[in-house]
């Protein structure tokens, strides 16, 4: 390692900007591409958890103030494209995609990204979902490592 490099510590300066493109004549880029639909800002009382493996939705909860409740039925299409638009993007085999509504389009409901996570509980889901979700999980596995 070099010895002119310093890591940061919690009593350090805020770093200054490295490149031109962050000062305020050009224009900002996004790290995000556009493909990601909009986030929430803050989480909702309401939404929905959903299990995707290989872009495809295995589980699905209620989240209702925090807690995990049983899902009546599917998941809406809207929420399911929503989350497996994510997945794809950010090219994950396995996550847990949290959604909420954000209101009405002219098309319907819209729904929002609340969270992603990459390394999801798996026996909560199983629980409440009532859903196998190994098996689908075992199955990828072995269809990746067979091409």
């Amino acid at each position: 390692a070099s010895a002119s490099r310093r890591w940061p510590t919690p009593h350090s300066p805020p770093a200054a900007p490295r490149s031109a493109a962050s000062s305020p004549s050009s224009p900002r880029r996004s790290i995000i591409p556009a493909a990601v639909p909009r986030a929430v800002a803050e989480p909702p009382e309401r939404g929905l958890r959903m299990l995707l493996v290989d872009h495809k939705v295995i589980a699905a909860v209620e989240l209702r103030r925090g807690r995990i409740v049983a899902l009546d039925g599917r998941p809406p299409a809207e929420a399911r494209r929503v989350a497996r638009r994510v997945t794809r993007t950010l090219r994950l085999g396995l996550a847990c995609v949290d959604v909420a509504r954000t209101g009405m389009g002219t098309d319907g409901v819209r729904y929002g990204v609340v969270a992603v996570a990459t390394a999801p509980l798996l026996s909560p889901l199983e629980r409440v979902a009532g859903v196998d979700v190994v098996g689908p999980i075992i199955a990828a596995i072995e269809a990746h490592v067979g091409q």
